[in-house]
């Protein structure tokens, strides 16, 4: 029984580990002095995807518009403090859309992810991307 209980609890650790590995830096989104927007470019392949953070105010709008090759890169946007895997998207570019906007619920740091569907992802497809985001009052 030791032995089973101790097999089960290595296999979950590195399941972590390899979890924590793998998943995509958050980097943050700045506008220009004076600025309600900016435009981010990048790249990724496969099951990896991008992700972003952005600070914002509650009751403000949050507008976006996702473009990339052959249509591939999906976006979606969580509430602060939620994260993929553990909370469902405010907005779920798959079946919404990758142009859109929102009034945002609450102030805080709201995660933008970029990925590619798994059929796609399975190919290990490179997804070249532009993400214009903007808030205002």
């Amino acid at each position: 029984m030791k032995k089973i209980i101790l097999a089960c609890s290595m296999v979950i650790t590195m399941s972590l580990t390899a979890a924590a590995t793998y998943a995509a830096p958050v980097k943050p989104i700045q506008f220009a002095k004076g600025s309600v927007g900016t435009t981010i470019s990048g790249t990724f392949k496969g099951s990896n995807d991008a992700q972003y953070s952005l600070r914002a105010q509650a009751g403000q709008t949050l507008t976006y518009k996702l473009t990339s090759n052959r249509n591939l890169a999906q976006i979606n946007i969580y509430a602060p403090g939620d994260r993929p895997g553990t909370a469902e998207a405010l907005v779920i570019g798959a079946t919404e859309g990758t142009t859109g906007e929102i009034v945002l619920p609450e102030t805080g740091n709201y995660l933008i992810q970029i990925y590619q569907m798994r059929n796609t992802a399975r190919q290990n497809k490179v997804v070249n991307y532009k993400l214009n985001v903007g808030v205002e009052n």
